[in-house]
């Protein structure tokens, strides 16, 4: 029953049937193809990025160990913005490509390459909460609760304010061959816009936090897909243009046709980004009501609650078209003070985080240095004691030589000794032997 409800007012949150075609094969994305210049985490990488608009601020914001995080997410450019129409559904998004530009624009070689190119698409959906166990009428009854916020939606008030990256927008579903999405209006970056002045990724991100913090509950007839689409697109033209470099609208018939209506009911202008429940007559009024009480009745909601709602209804319209927060004319300029100060804020703390990076760099390099150094002195030492080894190798073998040669010179003088007194023992011994002959010979003559 919840879901029979959803379907028909939530026709976007229909569930998918799975294809019965049984050589159905889902390819690999586009964008998988696309290997950029640079990844850069959250903006350009080879798979489709979804996020939440908080997180993926969050995560552009997250600069690691990354000390140049911020240039390249200031060189990652937007093109051109876009609002877009659902053409199956009442839903409204917007969407904006963008680039990474080279690091030197004068170098012509250094061109922006197919790879580097992307696309997004930002619009808010409501949240639907877990299964309720409660009986159908209170549940379907909960479901169409309209109070001053929001129009809650089971157990949820919040929004699913998402995010999608992928190659381009044919990728996106959102280009008229899909027969998905009609552009309502956009505008293009003039091509003479200096880099420093191009409206970036991160400022989108920035833009579309800000919006769904200042907003943060889904209504059917308040914040509902509709505006956010509109006051994100119309923020992003005003930015650009309070730069000083006026973008270059488009507009299309289907704007004045579609744009800012629920079943034919304009509830916002899509030039201004208002909402105009101070202008609701009571023809539009009784077309709320109808499609209330008809969707109420597919639910099986009891006819007695079902007026008692549409009473509650008309108060509660009246009491949304005096909120200022919703009909009040400064709308885009909260928005757009809100984002010029977290934008501020986003930047002055990726910039604290960069320097402790850089910080952490140069210490970890400062330490790698001191350790190369220490091993060079530490190598120079042993290259050192190693010649100092070999010196000393070489002076036990000239000592080893010497002692050699003095115990050879000693040898062969003792050798020459002997000899020699061989020789003297051999002479005394012949000089004996003469003297003994003489005496015997001077006896005989005697």
């Amino acid at each position: 029953m919840l879901q029979s409800l959803l379907n028909i007012f939530f026709p976007h949150k229909r569930e998918k049937i799975p294809s019965a075609d049984p050589e159905f094969v889902k390819m690999s994305p586009f964008v998988t193809s696309l290997h950029p210049r640079k990844y850069i985490s959250g903006v350009l990488e080879t798979k489709v990025l979804t996020h939440s608009t908080t997180s993926w601020l969050k995560t552009l914001a997250s600069v690691g160990d990354d000390e140049r995080r911020l240039e390249d997410l200031d060189r990652c450019i937007v093109d051109a913005v876009h609002h877009f129409r659902s053409a199956k559904m009442v839903h409204e998004s917007a969407g904006f490509t963008f680039h990474l530009a080279p690091e030197n624009l004068a170098d012509v070689s250094a061109r922006v390459r197919t790879e580097d190119y992307r696309a997004a698409q930002v619009h808010r959906i409501p949240a639907v909460g877990t299964p309720d166990k409660r009986p159908a009428q209170t549940r379907a009854m909960d479901s169409f609760q309209l109070s001053a916020d929001c129009l809650k939606i089971g157990d949820k008030t919040a929004t699913n304010d998402m995010l999608k990256v992928d190659a381009n927008y044919n990728e996106l579903q959102l280009t008229p061959a899909h027969n998905c999405y009609k552009m309502l209006q956009g505008f293009t970056v003039p091509l003479g816009t200096p880099l420093s002045e191009r409206l970036t990724v991160l400022d989108c991100a920035i833009l579309a936090s800000v919006i769904t913090q200042w907003a943060s509950d889904y209504s059917r007839l308040n914040h509902m897909c509709l505006w956010f689409a509109t006051v994100f697109f119309l923020a992003a033209r005003r930015i650009c243009a309070e730069r000083g470099y006026p973008p270059i609208p488009t507009e299309t018939p289907d704007l004045v046709r579609f744009g800012g209506k629920w079943r034919n009911v304009s509830l916002i202008d899509p030039r201004t980004g208002r909402l105009l429940f101070n202008k609701l007559n009571p023809t539009d009024i009784h077309k709320i009501k109808k499609y209330m009480r008809r969707g109420m009745s597919r639910s099986a909601v009891d006819v007695e609650e079902t007026e008692k709602f549409l009473q509650q209804l008309d108060t509660d319209i009246a009491r949304l078209s005096q909120d200022e927060k919703t009909t009040g004319t400064d709308t885009m300029d909260t928005i757009l003070l809100l984002f010029n100060t977290r934008r501020l804020q986003v930047r002055e703390r990726m910039h604290a985080d960069i320097r402790v990076a850089w910080e952490k760099k140069t210490a970890f390099e400062r330490r790698a240095v001191a350790a190369e150094q220490r091993a060079n002195e530490e190598a120079v030492q042993a290259q050192r004691a190693k010649e100092e080894v070999v010196a000393a190798d070489q002076r036990v073998q000239e000592a080893e030589r010497r002692a050699q040669e003095v115990v050879a010179a000693a040898k062969e003088e003792a050798a020459q000794t002997r000899q020699w007194a061989q020789q003297q023992v051999q002479e005394a011994e012949q000089r004996a032997q003469a003297a003994e002959a003489a005496l015997r010979a001077r006896d005989k003559d005697l």
